[in-house]
């Protein structure tokens, strides 16, 4: 796998192998490539050159980003501080399915042990919390 910022190579001749249960750990100075990789795993960038493989099936086709898309926890959060949760949910749900399901916002709130909080602004929320 290769990928270039500009003229600067981040990435250049990248394989690897993975097995279930296996854990991995990716170590390297700053600006050494790491979250570029896992962005790119993830599905949130594409590869300049090279595939990634599931199952013997290619999660990137050529010239587009992948159906499949593996979870990432960033560092940071992508909350609008000034919406409640209830309101992300809602507006996550109506960006991704075109409708809004409050039986469906109420199992999530539930699952995710925020059910009082529903109202509360994202700023209010923990770390933790927020990373839900």
């Amino acid at each position: 796998m290769k990928y270039s910022y500009g003229n600067l190579k981040v990435i250049n001749n990248l394989n690897g192998e993975f097995f279930p249960n296996e854990i991995f750990c990716i170590l390297g100075n700053n600006g050494a490539g790491k979250t570029t990789l896992l962005n790119i795993i993830s599905g949130i960038i594409r590869s300049d050159e090279g595939i990634i493989n599931h199952k013997n099936s290619s999660l990137i086709g050529e010239g587009r980003y992948p159906n499949y898309r593996t979870p990432i926890c960033q560092h940071e959060d992508k909350l609008f501080d000034y919406l409640t949760v209830l309101e992300h949910l809602e507006l996550f749900q109506n960006l991704k399915l075109g409708k809004i399901n409050h039986d469906e916002i109420n199992n999530i709130l539930k699952e995710l042990d925020l059910i009082d909080k529903e109202n509360y602004p994202c700023r209010d929320l923990s770390y933790g919390e927020k990373k839900n």
